[in-house]
C-alpha cells in the first residue's frame, strides 16, 4: 500500500527548517518488517509518502537532523517517540498526523534556595529529561543567576535528571 498525507504541529501547519536540514521523519514501525522512514523535508508542508505492507504500525516521530541550541527549530530535536500504536494501513490512501508538544520552563533550585553561582565558570550542570527509545534532550544551566530552563517536548513520558560533569571544583 501507499500512503501519504501530512503532519501538522499542535493542530497547526509546521514551518520551514530553522538551520536549512530535514524537519525530521515519521517511522512505521511493524512487528514483522523492517521500519520505513518517511522525511518531511525542509520546508513547504510537512508531508510524507510511504510504501508499505499491508499491516498495524506503530508511528513514530524524529528529529536528530534539524537541532539547534534553541528552539529556533519547526520541530522538537528528539530521538524516536512514539506519535501512536496500532494503526491499521491496509489499504492506499491519506493519513494525517499530529504532533502534540510542550514548552516547560522553570528555576532548578538545591535544597530551597537558588543555585549558587559556578566557582569554576563553567555552566552549573545540565537537566535531562529521558524518554524511552527517545535518547535524551538536555538543558544546560547558565554559570551564575538563577539556574533557569526552558525546554520544547513531543508528548510522552519522560524521566527527569541532573547532571553536573563540568563544574567540580
Amino acid at each position: 500500500v501507499e500512503v501519504s498525507g501530512t503532519v501538522t504541529h499542535n493542530a497547526q501547519p509546521v514551518g520551514p527548517s530553522a538551520g536549512g536540514g530535514e524537519r525530521g521523519e515519521l517511522l512505521f514501525r511493524e512487528a514483522n518488517t523492517e521500519t520505513v522512514t518517511a522525511r518531511l523535508g525542509r520546508s513547504g508542508a510537512a508531508q510524507y509518502r510511504a510504501r508499505l505492507f499491508p499491516a498495524s504500525y506503530q508511528v513514530l516521530f524524529r528529529n536528530t537532523s534539524d537541532c539547534s541550541n534553541t528552539d529556533a527549530q519547526p520541530l522538537p530535536c528528539q530521538g524516536e517517540v512514539e506519535v501512536e500504536s496500532g494503526v491499521s494501513l491496509t489499504a492506499t490512501g491519506s493519513r494525517d498526523f499530529n504532533l502534540q508538544s510542550a514548552t516547560l520552563s522553570g528555576l532548578v533550585r538545591v535544597n530551597g534556595i537558588q543555585m549558587a553561582p559556578s566557582p569554576t565558570g563553567q555552566p552549573r550542570g545540565e537537566l535531562r529529561f529521558a524518554a524511552p527509545d527517545a535518547g535524551v534532550v538536555s538543558r544546560a544551566l547558565s554559570s551564575s543567576g538563577p539556574a533557569s530552563y526552558q525546554v520544547r517536548l513531543l508528548r510522552g513520558g519522560y524521566s527527569v535528571g541532573f547532571q553536573n560533569a563540568t563544574d567540580c571544583p
